[in-house]
């Protein structure tokens, strides 16, 4: 934009000197012109006077005296009229302007063209508005709550900008965050897959379509939001925000089945323990509602005292002795002690479910650190070998009592 700012300058100034010249160029001919008239109207006045004279005078020497007079009047307009020629004559050859009316003309038209393509590559390249929307960025960090009047602000700067050019994604985008801000959730939907068809496969920018195309029909998911959540998980498969309202409509719904195994993935993609808690609490009460729940394993893990340092509970169902788990789940470590439930709801695929399982173990380990890779220093439990058997009617509780890894080995 700079660039095009630069490149405006010059032609207009091209197009000035083209403009410019031609009228001084006009003017210098023009007084040119009155100069020769009146030489001309001088030397027939001379010449008329000399006649009269040769007629009203009949004395020659007073008529030669008279005349070398006239002639002396007219020496003096001519050689200040030589004068003036040559310096004009000076000046236009220092300018290189031509000499014709011809080229005057065309020396003007060719200004007016100038200055139609320097207007023309400056509409293009450096936008009149742009100076305006330096720290628009600040829109990011704008409070919804207390600074509605910056957002507002933003919002006509950003509007009559993005009339002007409409290809700036990066301006769609942050028109679309003020108008989300000040709760016009419609519009901001509109800007948001506006934004996204530009430049496709950005998460943030679905994400805020997301949330305010859900927002913008009053909390329903319609199948428009459906897809775009489906288009967010695919690179994001457990994303907690999206998990959440999928959760909710699956609830309002009535298929709590459902509402559980978004629930513990919307755990799993949080690293708010805080949330993670409020989360658990809400799988706990949907679970209750279950008339069937489906088999599995109740295991129940007692607190310790380095437990309660903080870091990240794994409880998982694996093959016996290890391998790729059946089942999974992810709680703050800080909530021990704890009850869970190992089932298919919890299963990491629809294709290895722990009701398929033949034979068993459940670990239930604890990383200070939250790593998902073993640590010396993690706490653990491992439970003897179970069955299928072991998981039916309502299935077998277990008592996990964490020790360290030294410990166990």
């Amino acid at each position: 934009m700079i660039e095009g700012l630069f490149i405006f300058i010059g032609l207009l100034a091209v197009a000035v000197a083209l403009l410019v010249l031609p009228m001084v160029r006009g003017r210098n001919l023009a007084q040119h012109s009155d100069q020769i008239n009146h030489q001309q109207a001088s030397r027939s006045w001379y010449a008329d006077r000399v006649n009269e004279l040769s007629e009203e005078v009949t004395d020659e020497s007073i008529a030669r005296e008279i005349e070398q007079d006239l002639a002396s009047v007219f020496l003096v307009e001519a050689e200040v009229a030589a004068q003036q020629k040559m310096q004009m004559a000076g000046g236009l050859a220092s300018m290189h302007v031509p000499s014709s009316r011809k080229s005057m003309i065309w020396a003007a038209l060719c200004g007016v063209v100038f200055a139609v393509v320097a207007v023309g590559v400056y509409m293009q390249t450096a936008n009149p508005a742009l100076p305006q929307l330096i720290g628009a960025q600040e829109i990011v960090s704008l409070s919804a709550q207390t600074q509605q009047v910056e957002l507002r602000s933003w919002q006509r700067k950003l509007s009559g900008y993005i009339a002007l050019e409409p290809s700036d994604s990066q301006s769609r985008y942050l028109l679309g965050l003020a108008e989300f801000k000040l709760g016009n959730f419609p519009e901001a939907a509109q800007l948001f897959a506006a934004t996204d068809a530009q430049i496709e496969g950005d998460p943030t920018v679905k994400l805020y379509w997301f949330q305010a195309q859900y927002l913008a029909d009053k909390g329903v998911l319609t199948p428009t939001t459906k897809e775009i959540a489906e288009a967010i998980l695919v690179t994001q498969p457990n994303h907690s925000e999206i998990l959440e309202i999928l959760a909710i409509d699956a609830f309002q719904q009535q298929r709590p089945l459902e509402t559980v195994q978004l629930l513990n993935r919307a755990v799993t993609g949080t690293n708010d323990v805080n949330r993670q808690q409020q989360l658990s609490e809400v799988i706990t009460r949907v679970r209750a509602t279950l008339t069937e729940p489906p088999a599995g394993i109740t295991v129940f893990i007692q607190a310790t005292e380095q437990s309660s340092q903080g870091g990240t509970l794994f409880l998982v169902a694996r093959p016996v002795g290890g391998g790729m788990p059946f089942a999974a789940l992810r709680r703050p470590a800080s909530m021990l002690p704890l009850t869970l439930r190992l089932d298919d709801l919890v299963s990491m695929s629809p294709q290895r479910r722990l009701s398929s399982a033949d034979a068993f173990e459940v670990v239930a380990r604890v990383s200070l650190a939250g790593a998902t890779q073993r640590n010396p220093s993690d706490l653990i439990w491992t439970s003897p070998p179970l069955s299928t058997a072991d998981t039916l009617s309502g299935g077998r509780r277990l008592e996990a009592v964490l020790a360290s890894v030294q410990a166990e080995e």
